[in-house]
């Protein structure tokens, strides 16, 4: 920032894809824009669809604070109903996404969550210099690696999911200095944007 220049902030809007649940670490695409994270997206079935969803387990406390969220106060375990979801927009499917974000030179910016890379706990998405491969973390212990490839340069929309599958071959114990493996990417399932926007509030209600 240069001398005498004022730092302008404002908030990002997110309202148009279901708000931000927990956002992690973020980075820099080689095109210059926000890459962020959604991590510890709620267990979708204890949040709308189970009928036994216990508010006062503490194991359930991730999706208390989700239904608070969206102005729910569950005091008991009676049901989270069908219509309960639908009236206050409660779609657990809605988050635990990266998301990118353009900010252009008159300070206006747009956000678009990345639909087709799949959910999970997310701790941050990082594009390589193809400007098509992004590896990602999962923010857990013994969790996952990821890698979605682009269709298009730039285009985080669409593209394709692998799954990082490793093998030790070093031994067991050995310093991590020494360690070794081999690296298989497993080709996971990849809906479109359009796919997994149309499911987030078509699956999310619960069975009768």
């Amino acid at each position: 920032m240069l001398l005498g220049q004022t730092l302008r902030t404002k908030p990002v809007d997110f309202s148009a894809s279901g708000g931000l649940w927990t956002p992690c670490a973020g980075s820099v695409t080689p095109w210059q824009t926000h890459l962020g994270s959604e991590e510890y997206p709620t267990d979708a079935k204890k949040s709308a669809w189970t009928n036994t969803f216990n508010p006062t387990n503490s194991e359930n406390r991730n999706e208390v604070a989700f239904l608070r969220y969206w102005g729910y106060y569950p005091n008991s375990s009676s049901a989270i109903s069908a219509d309960t979801v639908k009236t206050t927009g409660l779609y657990p499917y809605a988050n635990g996404y990266p998301w990118e974000t353009v900010v252009k030179e008159d300070f206006t910016e747009t956000t678009s969550k990345l639909y087709a890379h799949g959910r999970i706990s997310y701790e941050m998405s990082y594009v390589m210099p193809d400007n098509k491969t992004v590896y990602a973390g999962d923010d857990g212990t013994n969790c996952i690696f990821t890698m979605f490839v682009a269709t298009t340069a730039k285009n985080l929309k669409e593209g394709a999911n692998f799954c990082m599958k490793m093998t030790q071959t070093s031994p067991d114990g050995s310093a991590a200095s020494a360690f070794e493996a081999n690296v298989e990417w497993i080709a996971m399932p990849t809906p479109t944007e359009a796919e997994v926007k149309a499911a987030i509030k078509t699956t999310a209600q619960r069975p009768a």
